[in-house]
């Protein structure tokens, strides 16, 4: 029961995009998954990537690899209690990308991250890092997110580019969120306004995104609709109230999915217009 708990709690904060960095777990799949490799391909190129993930027994990422034409990683992870501490990305070459840091609160919920990572284009001495705090409310609801951006060196005593914003988020009274804001500091001026709205079936009608306070007049925002089923029949995109993907009513996307005997998807084929877009393909090792 705790490994479950464990796992979904993971999972949570990586399916908000609260976590970028955070290493994936076997929620959702079948059977003890020991490795998955996911392999991506597009029609219109000839590249693709490949990422393969290596579990624990108890069901976490430990190791992460990946590969595509012009870049190659490799990226570790450690836990405590069930619970992500650290994590650490390196290039082909053993060189450090990215290191990880993350905290937790007694209750098990995330209280901060931390990562570092190399500047792009830059000597190996110039670092670029980012902070973040995670605040609750009573209903262990998330409330607030403070996110620090900086630029240092190695020995990290002096910040340059110095960047702070922090976001809130407001839920309705089934808990979902409705209204996320962000602010920059010092000024304290709203940056970024969503708000989303759902029916009964907790499914997204409509959302509305203002992304600079200072262009208030642009305000996008789109409208879903649904079958009786309560499939996605459309999705109507807009720009200050007017229809800006007209160019998208004749096409049509549709999917093919393929399944193990144990019911982990396998293989996935997305179609626009009935010709192939993009294929997806996943093949899993099991603990004996």
């Amino acid at each position: 029961m705790k490994k479950n708990k464990n796992i979904e709690q993971q999972n949570h904060f990586y399916e908000l995009g609260l976590l970028d960095t955070m290493g994936g777990t076997t929620f959702g799949l079948k059977g003890n998954i020991k490795t998955k490799t996911y392999i991506e391909k597009w029609a219109n190129s000839k590249n693709e990537s490949l990422t393969k993930e290596y579990f624990n027994k108890e069901g976490f990422v430990i190791k992460e690899e990946y590969k595509n034409d012009l870049f190659e990683s490799t990226s570790v992870y450690e836990y405590e209690d069930g619970l992500l501490i650290s994590g650490k990305s390196v290039d082909k070459n053993n060189k450090i990308i990215s290191h990880c840091e993350f905290t937790y609160y007694d209750n098990g919920k995330i209280k901060s991250s931390k990562e570092t990572s190399l500047k792009e284009d830059s000597d190996d001495n110039s670092l670029e890092v980012e902070k973040e705090l995670f605040f609750f409310d009573s209903d262990n609801k998330l409330i607030k997110r403070e996110i620090s951006r900086y630029e240092t060196d190695a020995s990290e005593k002096k910040n340059i580019n110095e960047y702070k914003d922090y976001s809130t988020y407001n839920y309705d009274n089934r808990n979902r969120i409705i209204k996320t804001e962000t602010f920059t500091l010092p000024s304290n001026r709203c940056t970024y306004m969503h708000t989303n709205s759902y029916n009964d079936l907790d499914q997204l009608t409509e959302d509305k995104t203002i992304y600079d306070f200072s262009n208030k007049d642009e305000i996008y925002s789109s409208k879903y609709r649904y079958d009786k089923d309560g499939k996605l029949i459309s999705n109507q995109r807009f720009k200050n109230g007017v229809q800006i993907n007209l160019d998208e009513k004749n096409t049509v996307f549709s999917d093919k999915k393929e399944f193990d005997k144990i019911g982990n998807l396998i293989k996935k084929t997305v179609y626009e217009n009935s010709k192939v877009m993009l294929t997806e393909e996943y093949k899993f090792e099991y603990y004996s």
